[in-house]
């Protein structure tokens, strides 16, 4: 999977909203039994969980590792949203960090 610019995107543009369920971290603890959820987002206690929904190609964003950070071209804002860092050249994969309990 991947996330790729069909077009020219400019610096600090909302590609994408990450959309999907709303929990508070307690919830998503219940639904999940506090496994980690793919395709869920926090943002202190409000957690957003795309896995079920297809409203947000947001969630096909890969990470990287730390080592690689300087490839991430894209950042996951306190709103939800997927933001372009840079440019971003048609063709070029969208990276972005997911957090510390998300690394590769």
């Amino acid at each position: 999977m991947g996330l790729w610019a069909e077009r020219d995107i400019a610096r600090n543009r909302v590609i994408d909203p990450y959309v999907g369920q709303a929990y508070t971290r307690e919830q998503l603890d219940q639904v999940y039994g506090g496994e980690q959820a793919d395709y869920t987002l926090c943002r202190g206690n409000k957690c957003v969980d795309a896995r079920r929904t297809n409203a947000s190609a947001a969630r096909f964003a890969n990470t990287t590792t730390p080592q690689q950070q300087a490839r991430r071209n894209a950042k996951l804002t306190e709103r939800f949203n997927l933001t372009s860092k840079r440019r971003i050249p048609r063709g070029q994969e969208i990276l972005a960090s997911y957090g510390s309990a998300y690394t590769v």
